[in-house]
């Protein structure tokens, strides 16, 4: 059996070795879905009033944001642009539920494939103990390299996919069969994720969007979506704690 690493993946071998039913190329369901939220975010957006407190202390000044989001290095897209917008959107979560990890090493093996990496950022509840990974994860972060371009899109999207994967299946070890949710980040695009059990620990079900939303453009509708699955993850969090 062959080890591979996330950043090798593409959705063939996704396909191909982990039982991923993928969406049809040109499939907009789930760009159509996010589309269409009506989450509410007037806590958090546009940045006035009561909101704009938030956006000062996490220094996330709009003009800023573009900026670093369209002239980035890897460090600055995720300490000034991903995280204060996660943390913003994710406020509405019971106090010390969730936690993140940068730099999150992921691993799955069994009788089809080794598959292993790392996730540049995944979200889930706080470990028992100093020193132990997240328990029950349900975001998975992961930042387009700009040494690596050009890098097709959808080979990006396996990575992500790659690591939403090994994380459903550590779920399932445990008794969890809730949903794991992505995002992929390019400079000012924003590209969202989901993957489903199926009926079967041995099957999944991929969906997700290739056009992506831009911060610049699309900043409402970014904020609509990272509010719809926090709020998912809220529900998650709360069935896996009983």
């Amino acid at each position: 059996m062959n080890k591979i690493n996330l950043s090798d993946l593409n959705l063939k071998i996704l396909k191909a070795h982990c039982g991923m039913i993928m969406p049809k190329l040109g499939d907009i369901t789930l760009r159509d879905q996010l589309q269409n939220l009506k989450t509410d975010i007037r806590d958090i957006y546009p940045p006035s009033g009561d909101a704009l407190k938030y956006w000062q202390f996490l220094n996330l000044d709009p003009d800023r944001t573009f900026s670093l989001a369209g002239t980035y290095n890897e460090v600055q897209l995720k300490e000034n642009v991903i995280l204060p917008m996660l943390t913003l959107t994710g406020q509405i979560l019971p106090p010390f539920s969730a936690n993140r990890c940068s730099e999150y090493p992921v691993s799955h093996k069994d009788d089809r494939v080794h598959l292993e990496g790392v996730a540049d950022l995944v979200y889930g509840r706080p470990p028992e103990e100093l020193g132990e990974l997240l328990r029950d994860p349900f975001l998975c972060v992961h930042e387009y390299k700009r040494e690596k371009n050009p890098v097709e899109i959808f080979d990006a999207m396996a990575q992500l996919l790659g690591g939403m994967w090994i994380l459903l299946k550590r779920n399932q070890d445990v008794g969890h069969r809730h949903p794991i949710y992505g995002l992929m980040v390019k400079g000012q695009t924003w590209r969202f994720a989901e993957l489903h059990p199926g009926e079967k620990d041995d099957v999944s079900r991929a969906v997700f969007d290739a056009d992506g939303f831009f911060i610049r453009s699309d900043t409402e509708r970014i904020f609509r979506a990272l509010r719809h699955y926090f709020l998912l993850a809220r529900e998650i969090l709360e069935k896996s704690g009983e």
